[in-house]
């Protein structure tokens, strides 16, 4: 039960600050497309609000399975997986940051290079059962 005390924090950690990241984004990005229909330009974009509800449950999603799977860690095969998205992810969202690098802001950029960050110390601990 200690064996993932330190990983259990972190992770629920790390789930509820991508959960924050989902909603950010889905109150700007609803933001921008209320901007966008109130001065309309006589297309339609029905496509864009799709789009981005499908960010933002992705985001939703991985930040449940983050914060909720690190509570079943003590199962090996749980474990590998958990430790592979921890791994996909961080190297991911550190890259992403990078890449966004001066489009986002600095507050933004610096945010998700920590999330990014965070991850990947996630799965180093989850690697050595911290």
């Amino acid at each position: 039960m200690k064996e993932f005390k330190l990983t259990k924090l972190l992770g629920i950690t790390v789930g509820v600050l991508t959960v924050v990241i989902a909603i950010g984004y889905g109150f700007l990005a609803f933001i921008a497309l209320g901007l966008s229909n109130a001065w309309d330009d006589g297309q339609s974009n029905s496509s864009d609000e799709n789009f981005v509800m499908f960010v933002i449950i992705t985001l939703l999603v991985i930040g449940l399975v983050t914060a909720i799977g690190a509570m079943k860690l003590e199962n090996r095969v749980w474990r590998s997986v958990y430790f592979s998205c921890c791994l996909i992810i961080g190297i991911g969202t550190v890259i992403y940051a990078f890449i966004a690098f001066g489009a986002l802001g600095w507050k933004n950029e610096l945010f998700l290079l920590v999330v990014g960050l965070l991850y990947l110390l996630l799965g180093y601990l989850v690697k050595g059962k911290r």
